[in-house]
């Protein structure tokens, strides 16, 4: 009974309206719940109509604006007339209290005013336009430091008595933050409500007074009201309602210049060897553990003369224990050379956002002595380490290669504020496809026919394909002088020709050999032991 109360009332307020002259205001609702959209619409009838340019209503940003043309035919009295009819829609998300203006439309040379209506939100005007459904977006800290991570959490909660059909989450727009998803979305009860939660690990890039903006929903309610075939052909028809969380306000804090990371760790580093034949590869990990995100760090870079460096992407990690974000940040070198050499500390200038100070990390040096290669010893080389910066869009553009650096699988959020349909009903799903195949029942049985009438020319061609595809498999890729090094190196002692051709790699790599490689024999020999092409063993 509450809903056809509802629905009537819902249907008076749009249809009869506010009239000011030639021009017609209508609400979806004078009175609406917190996060709940209201839709505004300027009517006006005439052949040339011409709205005023409307950014935001009594402060509220326009979401979503619409702009449409009917044509309506009357026959009264025995007459026959047309009337023009443009309608301007808005649907703003207010959170008090507050007034719509009047606005002037001009139409057909003449200027029409709409009145103002007042619009109540208030929380006992749940249940109407919104159906039970809410979200709320919080932060487990609202003042921080540039780099100081916060963990915000967004809560959509679902009546579980609406027949629903489909949830749109659209996610905040982060600007100013790195952003990363924290395990994606988790479901639970609460009362009478199922909630969605999801969490995300926010770095703020920029120092100021920031404000995200709202989390949204977009909630598709079947209407069981509605006859329906009684198949379930044509399904049910679907109502579209919004929600919005409140804005939250960040105020970030700035820190010292020349700071490379922002939290309370530890820096350790270790070698798989302190003597190594000349040529011969020395592993070198270097590790930083703590309380902090380590998301945005970038890459130290070891520059040390008649030394050849390679290294691996750096495995970064971030978990909240305790409600804590700790994070881990462990990155692997191969150091080679034909004399002895020392791989210097690698310092970091450390800002902790509890106590305000900073302080140096650095690593401990090693030594590495080398056999049977040239008497000279390296000179003392030297470690880069990127100093954290303005945002500015090159900033931007390596922290946007980070972020992918990092992604780890669809747990991954963009920060672009893109429509995700993550919220789903597979009963919706389901009478979806039952109708699409049933759409599509008499060109499956065509199809079917011709199938069988072109059996013998699909099978001799898909034969064909296969043994291509067999071939085109054989094929071998064509390896960098870098990737077939790192397939190599670890089989030196395996094959003498390996051996010889990592040699020429690494004095091509050092410019002491000017002649080029054998791309061929590179190519053979990276295809053997490439783990990639097979079961990993040596073929």
């Amino acid at each position: 009974m509450k809903r056809v109360i509802y629905h009537l009332s819902l249907a008076i307020l749009l249809t009869i309206g506010v009239i000011g002259g030639g021009a017609t205001m209508k609400v979806s609702s004078p009175k609406i719940a917190p996060g709940e959209s209201l839709r505004v619409q300027l009517v006006a009838e005439g052949e040339n109509v011409e709205f005023p340019k409307i950014k935001s209503i009594a402060g509220f940003p326009i979401e979503r604006k619409h702009l449409t043309s009917k044509v309506e035919s009357r026959y009264i009295n025995g007459d026959f007339t047309l009337e023009n009819r443009k309608i301007l829609e808005m649907e703003i998300f207010p959170d008090k209290n507050f007034t719509i203006p009047s606005y002037t439309v001009a139409i057909d040379g003449k200027k029409y005013k709409t009145k103002p209506r007042k619009i109540e939100v208030s929380k006992r005007a749940s249940g109407g336009g919104s159906h039970g459904f809410s979200i709320e977006m919080k932060s487990d800290k609202r003042k921080l430091y540039v780099g100081e991570p916060a963990i915000i959490t967004v809560d959509v909660s679902e009546p579980s008595n609406i027949p629903i059909s489909r949830i749109e989450y659209q996610p905040p727009e982060f600007k100013d933050f790195f952003v990363k998803s924290l395990g994606g979305e988790k479901q639970f009860r609460r009362g009478e409500q199922t909630v969605h939660e999801m969490r995300y690990l926010l770095v703020p890039q920029k120092e100021g007074k920031i404000e995200i903006p709202p989390a949204k929903i977009k909630v598709g309610i079947r209407d069981i009201n509605n006859p329906v075939d009684p198949f379930g052909i044509f399904g049910n028809t679907i109502k579209w309602y919004s929600v919005a969380s409140s804005a939250l306000g960040m105020d970030i804090s700035p820190i010292p210049k020349n700071t490379d990371i922002v939290g309370r760790y530890k820096i350790e580093s270790d070698v798989d060897r302190s003597e190594v034949d000349a040529n011969k590869p020395v592993n070198y990990t270097l590790k930083i553990t703590g309380e902090g995100s380590l998301e945005d760090i970038e890459d130290p870079s070891f520059n040390i003369p008649g030394v050849t460096v390679y290294s691996d992407d750096a495995q970064v990690e971030t978990k909240i224990v305790d409600g804590k974000p700790l994070g881990s940040y462990i990155k692997k070198y191969v150091f080679i050379s034909d004399r002895d050499f020392t791989i210097p500390p690698v310092e970091f200038r450390e800002f902790d956002y509890k106590d305000g100070k900073s302080k140096i990390l650095h690593s401990q040096a090693h030594s590495i002595r080398v056999k049977g290669g040239s008497v000279a010893k390296a000179p003392a080389g030297r470690v880069e380490t990127p100093k954290r910066r303005p945002e500015t869009s090159t900033s931007a553009e390596k922290r946007e290669n980070i972020r992918k650096r990092n992604e780890t699988g669809p747990t991954a959020v963009e920060t672009p504020a893109v429509k995700e349909n993550i919220l789903k009903d597979d009963a919706y799903y389901k009478a979806k496809e039952y109708r699409e195949k049933s759409a599509m029942l008499w060109w499956y049985i065509a199809g079917a026919f011709l199938c069988g009438a072109i059996s013998a020319l699909l099978l001799l061609k898909i034969a064909k394909s296969v043994k291509w595809g067999a071939s085109a498999k054989k094929k071998r890729k064509n390896y960098t002088a870098q990737e077939a090094f790192k397939i190599l190196y670890p089989h030196m002692d395996d094959d003498p020709e390996v051996e010889a051709l990592v040699r020429d790699m690494y004095e091509h790599g050092s410019g002491k050999k000017k002649s080029d490689i054998d791309q061929e024999k590179l190519n053979r020999l990276a295809s053997r032991y490439d783990p990639e092409n097979g079961d990993g063993m040596v073929k």
